[in-house]
């Protein structure tokens, strides 16, 4: 009988060691992420009549990742500009994809990523409104602060090109820092 306790007692800690080490990170497969940032801005070229333009931006989104430390996601964005006598609001959505790397802590998981967003614009005093995209690449680090959340920092630069109704787009870039907050769920 004692033998059977010992047998016992010796599976019973092998499964626990086994599922200890089995225990999921945020950034493994089947895992989401949730969150927003804030972002500030600066942006030059022929779209911003070749003025540096300083904007703050709100870009909430979502990712899962598919295989373990590659996400794929959708972000939004809601920017919101003034330069001179004007100010303007851009609305955005697109698809972003982001793989992150797995270092030695387990607090901190450095990314980089791409996406690219579907945006109108609207400007205030003209009656008319802006289509185009923006292109982003960038690369951050998400540092958690509990086991489910994360702060978030990143640096992006964008290509943006815009269209206003039937003059030729212009383009432009932009460089952001953004910091925000995201949940993983794993």
């Amino acid at each position: 009988m004692t033998k059977l306790r010992f047998f016992l007692v010796v599976f019973m800690v092998a499964g626990l060691v086994s599922m200890a080490s089995a225990q999921k990170q945020p950034i493994d497969k089947g895992s989401f992420n949730i969150g927003g940032s804030f972002s500030l801005s600066t942006a030059s070229g022929d779209l911003y009549g070749d003025e540096s333009v300083t904007s703050i931006a709100f870009l909430p989104g979502v990712r899962y990742f598919v295989i373990n430390n590659l996400a794929v996601g959708v972000d939004l964005m809601v920017q919101s500009e003034s330069y001179g006598e004007d100010s303007d609001t851009t609305f955005g959505i697109g698809p972003v994809v982001a793989y992150f790397f797995r270092i030695k802590s387990d607090k901190i998981y450095p990314y980089i990523g791409a996406g690219f967003a579907y945006a109108s614009n609207s400007q205030s005093g003209h009656t008319y409104s802006t289509t185009g995209f923006q292109i982003r690449f960038g690369g951050g680090a998400a540092i958690m602060v509990k086991p489910n959340l994360a702060v978030i920092a990143e640096l992006i630069y964008a290509i943006e090109s815009m269209s206003y109704g039937s003059w030729p787009s212009e383009s432009g870039g932009r460089l952001m820092f953004s910091v925000g907050l995201g949940a993983f769920i794993y």
